[in-house]
C-alpha cells in the first residue's frame, strides 16, 4: 500500500512542479530545450499514469471495484478533462501558462486525496495484492460479463 501511494504522490507532484516550468521553457521556442522538457514531462506522466490505475483498484472493495473505478475515473474525466479546453482557450489569451497551472492544481488535489485515503483514513479491507491471490468466482464472472 505504501508503494503505490508513494509512487502516485511522487508522480503527481512531479507533474505539478515540472509542467509550469516546462511551459515557460517551451515559450522561449528553443528546440533542444523543448525536447528536454518534453522528456521530463513524459517521464513524470509515466510515473503517475502507471501507478494510478492500480491505486484506484486498491481504493474499492472487490465487490464494487469495477463500478467504483469506472465511476471515479469517468467522473474525473468529465469534470476536469472537459473543462480544460474551455478554460485554456479563454485564459491562455491573458496567461500563456494557465493550462499548466490548472493541471498542476489538479495534481496537487490528487496528492491531497492520496495522502488522506492512504495514510490519514485508510480503507481497512483487503489490498489489491490479497485480492489477486484469492480471486473470487463472482468477480471473475462479472469481469467476463462486463458488469
Amino acid at each position: 500500500m505504501w508503494g503505490l501511494s508513494l509512487l502516485t504522490c511522487v508522480g503527481a507532484l512531479a507533474v505539478a512542479i515540472i509542467l509550469p516550468l516546462c511551459m515557460l521553457v517551451i515559450a522561449e521556442g528553443e528546440p533542444f530545450s523543448t525536447a528536454a522538457v518534453d522528456a521530463a514531462v513524459t517521464l513524470a506522466v509515466a510515473v503517475y499514469g502507471g501507478a494510478l490505475p492500480a491505486k484506484l483498484c486498491e481504493c474499492f472493495p472487490p465487490s464494487v471495484r469495477q463500478t467504483g473505478v469506472g465511476l471515479a475515473y469517468n467522473f474525473a474525466q468529465v469534470l476536469f478533462g472537459s473543462s480544460i479546453s474551455v478554460l485554456a482557450t479563454t485564459m491562455s489569451k491573458t496567461n500563456v501558462i494557465f493550462p499548466a497551472i490548472y493541471v498542476s492544481a489538479i495534481g496537487l488535489l490528487n496528492v491531497f486525496a492520496v495522502v488522506y485515503f492512504s495514510w490519514i483514513n485508510p480503507r481497512k479491507e483487503s489490498t489489491l495484492e490479497q485480492t489477486l491471490i484469492e480471486p473470487k468466482i463472482n468477480t471473475s464472472l462479472c469481469c467476463l460479463a462486463g458488469v
